[in-house]
């Protein structure tokens, strides 16, 4: 499968070798709240995230009325009438996405059907998100790739085979702009089901960025974890305060806890470096300064013997280097050149 392994969002680049890009996600967490919406672009904004993702859901493509409820939501509320109580509105979309632009984010929302993927297109968004229970959905698939505009898809509730099919179905159409979410599906999702190694097995295997949508509830341990097992991208559902109504707000995290995240991805990224293994900056006082040398113990006169009574292998300090350790064992037992003095290392020409 020819998909690229860097992806061109706005003026971010995704793949390995660039910085983890931060998606904040609001879903319907503005509550049908125009101002709400915008207050919480305030805060992905203030946070330092790359992008802010909304949800164009509409109850009537995504489940028949009579579905039910949805259990592990613990909602008394049927899932038809919660979908439908947090359609965002279409004409939101250019005010929301100008303002997140103003405030120097990408803006991102999940599509559901070809209706609402025309109106995403329509205002010419940067790329189109697929929700996990989309991920198998093959008609929007193949309707979404031939708007030609990279893909985010996260791939919960998925097997692998699946997913095959439908990068399958993408590329059928042309579009090899994709990015693949790892995420558990489940909301909140409990830390021990995360399974973070999967992240590396879908690169491998499709050679495209990868990242992870978290749904846990810690801000920071699954993202940061993520970041240093290379995850290119990083999704996570954030609120004005976990006490609003609404099925998301519960699980999703705070302003403050936002910042942390980003926090915590940015510095576990720089720890990760670049695989070469070089002095690092904050050591090069030290190279010298405690490697060890071999050092004369006492003083040693020219025609002496090196003995290991009148030499040890010490650290340098602020002392030249001398000769290294392993040049001990050869040198016991050999004849001295010149006088040395006491606590004075030992130098080729010494012996």
């Amino acid at each position: 499968m020819n998909l690229r392994k860097e992806i061109k969002i706005e003026k971010h680049s995704v793949g390995d070798g660039f910085p983890c890009f931060v998606v904040a996600e609001v879903g319907g967490n503005h509550n049908l709240i125009l101002e709400q919406a915008l207050k919480l672009i305030d805060i992905a904004a203030d946070a330092g995230v790359d992008a802010v993702k909304f949800s164009l859901s509409r109850a009537k493509t995504m489940y028949p009325p009579n579905a039910g409820y949805a259990e592990y939501l613990d909602m008394k509320t049927p899932i038809y009438e919660m979908i439908k109580r947090r359609e965002m509105p279409f004409e939101w979309i250019p005010e929301l996405m100008n303002y997140s632009r103003e405030k120097g984010l990408v803006f991102l929302c999940s599509s559901f059907d070809d209706e609402t993927t025309d109106v995403l297109a329509k205002y010419d968004i940067d790329a189109f998100k697929i929700a996990s229970y989309e991920a198998t959905h093959q008609p929007l698939l193949r309707y979404v790739a031939r708007k030609g505009k990279p893909i985010i898809m996260s791939v919960g509730v998925t097997l692998l085979d699946e997913i095959k099919e439908s990068i399958e179905v993408i590329l059928s159409e042309g579009n090899d702009q994709l990015i693949l979410m790892h995420c558990i599906g489940s909301y909140p999702a409990p830390v021990e089901d995360t399974n973070l190694k999967v992240i590396q097995m879908l690169k491998e295997e499709f050679g495209c960025p990868v990242g992870i949508s978290d749904h846990s509830r810690n801000p920071t341990l699954v993202p940061s974890c993520a970041a240093t097992l290379g995850a290119n991208i990083i999704e996570k559902h954030f609120t004005i305060s976990n006490l609003l109504p609404g099925a998301d707000h519960p699980f999703a995290i705070e302003p403050d806890e936002l910042k942390k995240l980003v926090e915590s991805v940015r510095i576990a990224q720089l720890a990760l470096g670049d695989s070469e293994k070089l002095i690092a900056p904050s050591e090069k006082e030290l190279y010298n300064f405690a490697r060890r040398t071999i050092f004369a113990t006492k003083k040693i006169k020219r025609g002496d013997i090196f003995t290991t009574s009148n030499t040890a292998i010490l650290r340098c300090g602020q002392h030249k280097p001398g000769l290294p350790p392993k040049a001990y064992e050869n040198l016991i037992g050999s004849k001295v050149k010149r006088e040395i003095d006491a606590n004075q290392p030992v130098n080729q020409v010494d012996v």
